[in-house]
């Protein structure tokens, strides 16, 4: 499996810093825009993140490097479990990547109060920490959620059928979550818990559980799905 992690991330390393220096600029761009580091931390962190998950999955359909490598003293199931494994490590690299960018941002723009005009919420005097970390937090854990999803269906058909069923499969799962939740009093108890400290905790705890959860779960489904593909 560290072999497979390995060769995802020399893979991808120089595709990587182009994405780190576009995201940069967009991530940037958006923090002025909206004024606030909040958001672009968000969008840093997943954009990142998403473009990884595409980028590495197309890369396997490129000049037969899926059936090379299954030629080298790699198992299938190492396979599946290490592309889990480096999408993981990216992304949260990503995350702490997304953090620190928005801390510099935030820091630069209180270094540039009396020289030109900044609106106080771009200020880090004015920014929680707290929610810059958990905006990153919530992108991460989309990523992972998503991840859990489409990654089976990549690995078992390969990215251009699979990723036709990824859409697909997320609007059924959001349709019939609307109908369980819709008259339900849940989306009023997490708006809520959003804005009550204690609450926030508990609430934290029992996404990062249930996000891992779904991934490590999703990672074996993968790897069966996997040995039983032909290639």
């Amino acid at each position: 499996m560290k072999a497979m992690i390995f060769s995802d991330l020399i893979t991808m390393k120089n595709a990587f810093v182009q994405t780190v220096v576009m995201m940069l600029i967009v991530g940037v761009f958006i923090m002025i825009s909206t004024q606030s580091a909040i958001v672009g931390v968000a969008a840093i962190s997943m954009g990142m993140s998403c473009m990884y998950f595409y980028s590495i999955a197309a890369y396997d359909e490129m000049n037969n490097w899926e059936q090379f490598r299954l030629t080298l003293p790699i198992k299938r199931h190492q396979v599946a479990y290490g592309r889990y494994a480096s999408i993981a490590i990216v992304a949260l690299l990503n995350f702490l990547l997304a953090i620190i960018i928005g801390f510099a941002f935030t820091g630069v723009a209180e270094m540039l109060v009396g020289s030109i005009e900044v609106p106080e919420k771009m200020l880090l005097t004015n920014t929680d920490p707290l929610y810059v970390v958990a905006s990153g937090g919530v992108s991460l854990l989309i990523m992972l959620i998503a991840a859990a999803i489409g990654l089976p269906l990549i690995m078992r058909f390969g990215m251009t059928k699979g990723i036709r069923i990824v859409p697909v499969i997320i609007i059924m799962i959001l349709a019939i979550g609307m109908v369980f939740v819709d008259g339900t009093p849940i989306m009023e108890t997490v708006e809520t818990a959003l804005f009550n400290t204690s609450a926030v905790a508990i609430l934290w705890t029992v996404g990062i559980v249930v996000s891992i959860t779904l991934y490590i779960a999703s990672a074996a489904l993968a790897a069966k799905l996997y040995e039983g593909r032909n290639l």
